[in-house]
């Protein structure tokens, strides 16, 4: 997983003005510590700028400027096989029909999914709602980031993509994992 993305100006949360994502994820962080939750403070926020352009990037596959999506990610073998490693890690993979009912849920209730990865994943089925942004030629390692860093919650399995939601304040739905 790249440690830095071109063209991203990354700093602390606090010097950056705050945008409608970042209002409802503080009132998830109040509602979170009336149940007894401690949710994460964010560490990194994207500037205004590039939230803007990662919107008008999004808008570009088909997702209303003002919709609100989760992005999704589920480990295939493909990645580690090229690398060699496929059957050591066997077990962190998931079958992707296991999250349809997942990602119909998310569009019933008014959002998007998008499904980050790399392109040797299997393509998923034709969905309403859904972007397979792995298989996207608008795929770059800038919406990589952007996608994980400005989505409303992440859905994703044992790999490095489900490392970096947190440091956004990203809630995340974790699946898959062991030791």
């Amino acid at each position: 997983w790249p440690h830095h993305a071109a063209g991203t100006n990354l700093r602390p949360r606090e010097q950056h003005s705050a945008r409608p994502t970042d209002q409802a994820r503080g009132e998830r962080r109040v509602l979170g510590q009336h149940v007894g939750l401690v949710l994460p403070v964010s560490l990194l926020t994207l500037t205004d700028e590039e939230y803007a352009r990662g919107r008008t990037i999004l808008h570009q596959a088909g997702i209303p400027k003002d919709a609100w999506f989760v992005s999704i990610h589920i480990r295939e073998g493909g990645f580690k096989k090229e690398q060699g490693r496929a059957l050591q890690e066997s077990g962190l993979n998931a079958d992707c029909a296991t999250y349809f009912p997942a990602i119909k849920e998310v569009v019933e209730r008014g959002g998007w999914v998008v499904r980050i990865g790399d392109p040797a994943m299997n393509p998923l089925p034709p969905m309403p709602g859904l972007f397979d942004y792995a298989h996207s030629p608008l795929k770059s390692e800038w919406i990589d980031l952007f996608l994980l860093g400005a989505c409303r919650f992440f859905i994703g399995t044992s790999s490095g993509p489900a490392y970096v939601p947190p440091l956004f304040g990203i809630p995340c739905a974790l699946t898959n994992w062991y030791p």
